[in-house]
This record gives structure tokens, C-alpha cells and sequence, in this order.
């Protein structure tokens, strides 16, 4: 109150006529006070709500795509560990079979030194092309055959351990069931 508008002691104060007014106005301000701060918390929770929503989502989206992600990369390790894994093997059978065609070259050889086998070596050819046939040694041992007509037999060492390899069933080697 102000000095001017004080009611002197002992003397009554009449009442203000805009007093109901001016209490209504504060009523009518504190309610809408407290309704724009009660819809203040609840957009906010709904807001707050809406984006844990939306990371939640953001966050299964993303370990979704880590996990495809992971997915393919132990797709691609598996796949280049078979790969390397086949290379092993081959290589390995590859060996092997260089092994065997060199033991079978060396016992053909051995075979061929025999006394007599190089010469029943010869006559089979010469069966098989006929008399007018011209023999020749061949370098890994073993002969080739000439026919007049020009048909030819290579019965080689390397020729003869070829065929014998081609008949055999060299797959059940590597078999490994």
C-alpha cells in the first residue's frame, strides 16, 4: 500500500469494488497457470516418450544392421577359409599324385631294364600297328611306333603310367568318408 491510499487508524476502510474482479483474475490466471504447466509436463512426457520411442528404434535398426553386418563378414571369413582350405587339399592330392606318377614312372623303368621287356614292349606295338611299323626309343624310356600309314603308338613310360593312372579310380583316394 502507498501512503496516500492507507486508511488512517481507527477508520474503515471501505471495501473496493474491483476486489471480487481482481480475485477472479488471479483465480482465472493461477488455473490457466496451472493448466498451460499441466499440458507443459505432459507434452513433454509425450515428447520425452516419442523420442526414447524413436531411439529405441533407431537402436534395434542399428543392431539389426550390426548383426547382418556380422552376419556376412563370418560369411565371407567362412567362405574364404573354405577356399583356402580346398587350395590345401589340392595342393596336398596334387603332391600326391606327382608322387605316384613318379613311383609309377620309376617302376615302369625298373620294369623296362628287365632283360626281354623292352623287346616284348616292341612286339606288342608292332601287333598292334602291323609289320610295316618303325620303333623308336623314346627319352623317358619305353618306345613309340610308327605305322607306314602314319598311325602311332606311344607306349612311353610316361604314356604307359598315364593310361595306368587314367584307369584307376584316383577320386576314392581323396575320399574321406
Amino acid at each position: 500500500m502507498t501512503a496516500s491510499t492507507a486508511t488512517p487508524p481507527g477508520e474503515i476502510r471501505a471495501a473496493d469494488p474491483l476486489e471480487p474482479l481482481e480475485q477472479a483474475l488471479l483465480r482465472r490466471a493461477a488455473a490457466d497457470a496451472d493448466a498451460a504447466r499441466a499440458e507443459a509436463e505432459l507434452s513433454a512426457r509425450t515428447q520425452t516418450a516419442a523420442a526414447r520411442a524413436q531411439a529405441a528404434e533407431v537402436l534395434d535398426r542399428a543392431r539389426a544392421a550390426g548383426e547382418a553386418d556380422a552376419e556376412r563378414r563370418q560369411a565371407l571369413d567362412l567362405a574364404r577359409a573354405r577356399r583356402e582350405a580346398q587350395h590345401i587339399v589340392l595342393a596336398a592330392q596334387r603332391a600326391a599324385y606327382e608322387q605316384l606318377c613318379t613311383a609309377a614312372r620309376a617302376a615302369v623303368q625298373e620294369l623296362l631294364a628287365e632283360p626281354g621287356r623292352q623287346a616284348r614292349l616292341g612286339a606288342l606295338v608292332v601287333d598292334r600297328l602291323g609289320t610295316e611299323v618303325r620303333l623308336e626309343p623314346h627319352p623317358s624310356g619305353g618306345v613309340v611306333g610308327v605305322a607306314a600309314d602314319g598311325r602311332r603308338v606311344d607306349a612311353s613310360v610316361d604314356a604307359l603310367v598315364a593310361h595306368a593312372l587314367a584307369r584307376l579310380d584316383l577320386a576314392a583316394l581323396w575320399d574321406d568318408r
